[in-house]
């Protein structure tokens, strides 16, 4: 009977230190239902990153096409067809930057009096970068700008309104109360940028800004490099170099999160099963779930990093191989074959770092593989399911199912140790029962 109770490796008063250790390392079953959840945050990531570098780059395209349309014309007059591109585009790329809809655009036909941009579903603005603030000020004076933002260089804001403040009062002074009004309207429409009510604006723009890019079109230059210095010079690439960095960053956080959570939970209760509730148990249980929480949580960073390098690289390639195929590629499907991609990479992670864990502890090569083959198969299959309820539901189904089924398992796994630890417990003490001495 004691050769049977031995034989059963879930009685843990019987296990081996081997058998102890192997489990308690739980960072394969923690990377398999914190695989989906990384590959989301790292999905997520890459989309936002994409749409500010394009954003970006069609701030620069607009702007440089625009010049290059009006290359024939004067420096000062192209500078001005230029700030208005660079007007749209920066307010678009601001608010994809602010993860909002981009709605700024040139239009096509440019009629005498109608809108240089148009922005947030019919609202208008008129540019006019003359070359000082008061001839500036002056060419937004008249009356069929009515209902338009007044857009002057950034330089001209100040002085375009005290000129118009001074053409207000002799007007008054006048009695002519029509054209003040007109006036009054332009200085208090006045501005160096277009602001929508969610936030978002565009980046002022200097005179000499303008010409800069102009000047640069006219030497038969493509008027990047010019452009270039414009956008250093306004905080433009710093802003988008920021808002990339900060995405990153936030989504390494929120993998690393992801992975500790789930590493010190499952931690903590398997050690918990294992153990039973006792004080002692608990100190024990908390440095267990700190440590597993440590380690999924650093294995989680390194997973992360992979999704969002090779990760990237391995979804594009075959995002672009299924459309050679004539396949068409929705959004949702390109994010399950990324969470295909990037949940096999933190399986793999997890499970070589399992292994060697194991290894490093003395288990033999034969029961790592084992044991490590085990939870491989249960993180793939947990993987497989997920990608298949993001296929049918989208959204955030993929993670719903992963999450959902790891609890599931772990439940059930806990509630098992917990009745096989009873069980041990009672046999343990019908064992020391049975060998009491008899006395007469």
């Amino acid at each position: 009977m004691l050769t049977t109770l031995k034989n059963n490796r879930s009685l843990t008063f019987y296990q081996s230190e081997d058998e102890k250790v192997k489990m308690k390392c739980s960072s394969a079953y923690a990377g398999g239902i914190s695989s989906v959840p990384i590959a989301d945050t790292a999905f997520a990531a890459q989309i936002y990153t994409t749409k500010v570098n394009q954003a970006f780059l069609e701030l620069k395209t607009s702007v440089i096409r625009r010049g290059m349309q009006y290359a024939n014309n004067t420096v000062a007059s192209r500078g001005g067809y230029m700030a208005e591109n660079f007007v749209a585009g920066s307010y678009n790329l601001d608010a994809v930057v602010k993860g909002k809809t981009p709605s700024a655009r040139v239009p096509a036909l440019n009629k005498n009096g109608s809108a240089d941009v148009v922005y947030d579903g019919g609202k208008q603005a008129g540019l006019k970068f003359y070359s000082d603030a008061k001839s500036s000020a002056k060419a937004q004076t008249a009356p069929k700008y009515e209902g338009q933002d007044r857009i002057v260089p950034a330089d001209h804001v100040d002085g375009a309104k005290k000129e118009l403040g001074n053409m207000i009062d002799k007007n008054i002074k006048k009695g002519r109360t029509d054209a003040a009004r007109i006036q009054q309207e332009a200085k208090d429409r006045i501005t160096d940028r277009i602001c929508g009510d969610n936030g978002v604006e565009s980046t002022p723009l200097t005179k000499k800004q303008s010409l800069d890019m102009a000047k640069s079109i006219e030497k038969g230059e493509n008027g990047e490099i010019a452009l270039n210095k414009v956008l250093k010079e306004t905080g433009i690439t710093r802003k988008v170099n920021r808002a990339v960095l900060k995405n990153e960053l936030s989504g390494l956080g929120l993998a690393v999160a992801i992975g500790a959570g789930i590493g010190l939970t499952i931690g903590f209760i398997t050690t918990l099963a294992q153990t039973g509730v006792t004080p002692d148990s608990l100190k024990i249980a908390v440095a267990e779930g700190a440590k597993a929480g440590v380690e999924s949580g650093s294995l989680a960073a390194v997973s992360y990093g992979i999704g969002r390098t090779l990760g990237e690289v391995a979804t594009k390639a075959i995002a672009g191989s299924m459309q050679n195929l004539g396949i068409g590629i929705s959004e949702n499907m390109i994010k399950m074959v990324n969470m295909g991609v990037v949940g096999t990479m933190t399986t793999i992670v997890f499970s070589v770092y399992q292994f060697i864990k194991l290894k490093l502890n003395g288990v033999e090569t034969r029961e790592a593989l084992i044991q490590v083959g085990k939870q491989a198969l249960f993180s793939m299959s947990l993987l497989a399911v997920s990608i298949a309820a993001q296929g049918i539901w989208g959204g955030a189904a993929g993670i719903i199912v992963s999450i959902s089924i790891g609890i599931i398992m772990i439940i059930y796994a806990v509630g098992d140790e917990v009745h096989q630890r009873h069980i041990a417990e009672e046999i343990r003490v019908y064992t020391i029962n049975e060998c009491y001495p008899a006395f007469a």
